[in-house]
């Protein structure tokens, strides 16, 4: 079989070739020149615009981004940082304390709740301040009925019987339940004091409280009548507290 060419061959670095094989025998070669783009100045200049404009945009971008994680940085440790010194005072037990809320974000919903804790701190340590107050304040009665029946059996004025120590045993009995008091107070909030209600006949412990109270009253030269109901005034009350 004879071979034939179809175009003169010409070989080049910059071409690429495949043989034709047919039958096993190789019957011609396929030689084609690989296409070579070579830019003009035109193309070139474009090109070279194009790459200098992705390049100072992609440098702006990234400068916006820095700038913007810079502020929100300092926003957040600015937002942390009051946080801290609010907690920091809270612990220091200044109540009064509250964090500056700004925005309405995860930071602005934590100042709150912060805010709000160190109110109801506050408002429980006044309550129990003013309990605590209260309690110091009702310890002085009993302890100076006390004292002024002692002081006027010591003086002759009244005579150790059983009635007085009937109203001695009562003071007693009121001062250890304040001094109970007190010991709850330390362990509970203000204002969460156990009560015992009751039916009680308000006419018979005013009576006997005021019997208590008549030996003061005499020495302060003080006219004291009792007028009541001759029938019981029953009530729901704790009767320790009420005294």
């Amino acid at each position: 079989m004879a071979l034939q060419s179809f175009g003169a061959l010409r070989m080049g670095a910059n071409q690429m070739q495949s043989r034709v094989i047919v039958e096993g025998l190789q019957v011609g070669t396929v030689v084609a020149p690989i296409p070579q783009f070579v830019l003009d100045k035109t193309n070139a200049g474009f090109v070279d615009a194009q790459l200098k404009n992705i390049f100072w945009i992609s440098a702006s971008l990234i400068l916006i981004a820095i700038l913007f994680s810079i502020w929100l940085g300092s926003h957040l440790v600015r937002s942390i940082a009051e946080l801290r010194r609010v907690t920091w005072e809270i612990a220091s037990d200044k109540l009064q304390a509250r964090a500056d809320v700004g925005n309405q974000n995860e930071l602005g919903d934590l100042a709150q709740h912060v805010n709000s804790m160190a109110q109801a701190l506050e408002l429980n340590e006044q309550h129990r301040g003013k309990m605590l107050a209260d309690v110091s304040h009702e310890l002085r009665t009993p302890l100076t009925v006390m004292r002024g029946e002692i002081e006027a059996l010591l003086d002759g004025i009244r005579v150790l019987d059983r009635a007085a120590a009937v109203s001695l045993h009562a003071e007693v009995l009121q001062l250890n339940k304040l001094v109970d008091d007190l010991r709850q107070l330390t362990l509970a909030d203000a204002g969460n004091l156990v009560f015992h209600f009751s039916p009680l006949n308000l006419t018979a412990l005013i009576a006997e409280v005021s019997e208590r109270f008549r030996l003061r009253m005499h020495k302060a030269q003080l006219q004291f009548e009792l007028r009541m109901p001759a029938e019981a005034v029953m009530i729901d009350a704790d009767a320790s507290r009420i005294t």
